[in-house]
């Protein structure tokens, strides 16, 4: 790898992508073998709804991707999800999320509904992002434990887009409501939260990044995308490292499948290390920019991070370190039992990211 690769990562399609440039049929972006794109689709059909369809159709596709689990008991994460994807959209695309609410009376009227029940349901409680959890839970226990099963999936779909309307409503139209205004002013984003899987980062972040972009671009494999928001708060870091990511993904690669099951973590660590290596060698520079941005006292605490792993494998042969950074991660994001595409995409992206930090530290 020279200099150049470090700083610009190698271009690479998926299937999907090349598919939908050759062909300019929308078939793969629709997924529409998927329920639960059709199901949101066929919302779309109502010229009420098209516009508030249109915007979230890419939090419901990017789910479709990760495989976020379509059950009863993640149905309220589902909620909170896509409420705070709303709000996110909103906050920084008001004018948009406006018009989106204002191309039906209904729409408008129903989503400062939603946030009014909200606020009742919260009663004294400010509605941060746990609040707002817990009051989706609380309904989906009163309202949703006896749905039968074949009507789930239209409960997820249709509550879940509401949910995202509400969240609109409440970046904007809320605000000057003088009935919603102090329910909603405490009304924080949970995406910097440490906890928040990188995979559920990326689903909130989906309608406000696939605003204006063209569908073809829509369909990069969902690795690189989720990686990215490891780095919300440190732009340098995530300009550098990224690269690493996109290198390794390089060929036909469906954004449905990737190297990511627990086999396959030693080659990225492998993979990992190299990239941190020759960084550190060809782009110095570069480096010394993340390592100033990161600031010292979270560097320190890096250094202590990666000192332990790495005395504990004994060193930096790629097995026994895989081992312990992936037995290190297990402590810190209780990984036990991942199920679903988006979990083993982020264990990849952690376990990457410490690689590459284990020359950087050094």
């Amino acid at each position: 790898m020279n200099h150049s690769n470090v700083l610009s990562p190698a271009g690479f399609m998926t299937r999907e992508q090349a598919e939908v440039r050759s062909t300019g049929s929308l078939n793969a972006y629709w997924r529409l073998r998927d329920p639960l794109c059709a199901q949101i689709l066929q919302l779309g059909c109502d010229p009420a709804h098209f516009p508030a369809v249109k915007a979230f159709f890419p939090f419901i596709r990017n789910a479709s991707v990760v495989r976020l689990p379509r059950t009863f008991e993640l149905l309220p994460s589902w909620l909170g999800l896509a409420f705070h994807s709303g709000f996110l959209f909103a906050s920084r695309l008001p004018t948009e999320a406006e018009d989106i609410l204002d191309q039906h009376g209904i729409e408008r009227a129903e989503a400062l509904r939603r946030v009014l029940y909200l606020r009742d349901r919260l009663g004294k409680y400010p509605a941060t992002p746990i609040n707002l959890f817990y009051a989706f839970l609380e309904i989906c226990k009163e309202q949703f434990s006896n749905i039968r099963k074949e009507h789930r999936l239209e409960i997820l779909v249709t509550y879940s887009f509401n949910a995202f309307k509400a969240g609109l409503a409440s970046a904007t139209l809320a605000k000057a409501d003088p009935a919603l205004v102090e329910f909603v002013e405490p009304i924080t984003s949970p995406l910097s939260s440490s906890k928040m899987p990188l995979s559920w980062r990326m689903l909130m972040l989906s309608p406000l990044q696939a605003h204006g972009m063209p569908p073809w671009k829509r369909l990069a494999h969902p690795l690189p995308k989720l990686a990215a928001t490891h780095y919300l708060n440190s732009p340098r870091e995530r300009e550098l490292i990224l690269p690493c990511f996109v290198e390794q993904l390089t060929g036909a690669v469906s954004e449905n499948t990737g190297p990511v099951a627990e086999r396959d973590l030693e080659q990225w660590v492998r993979k990992g290390l190299e990239y941190g290596r020759q960084v550190k060698a060809n782009a110095p520079e570069r480096l010394a920019e993340v390592l100033v941005e990161l600031g010292e006292r979270k560097l320190a605490g890096v250094r202590e991070v990666v000192d332990g792993v790495v005395k504990r494998a004994n060193g930096m042969d790629p097995v026994p370190l895989t081992a312990a950074i992936l037995e290190w991660h297990k402590t810190v994001y209780d990984w036990h039992g991942l199920k679903y595409y988006g979990q083993l995409l982020d264990r990849v992206a952690y376990c990457v990211d410490f690689a590459i930090w284990v020359p950087w530290a050094g």
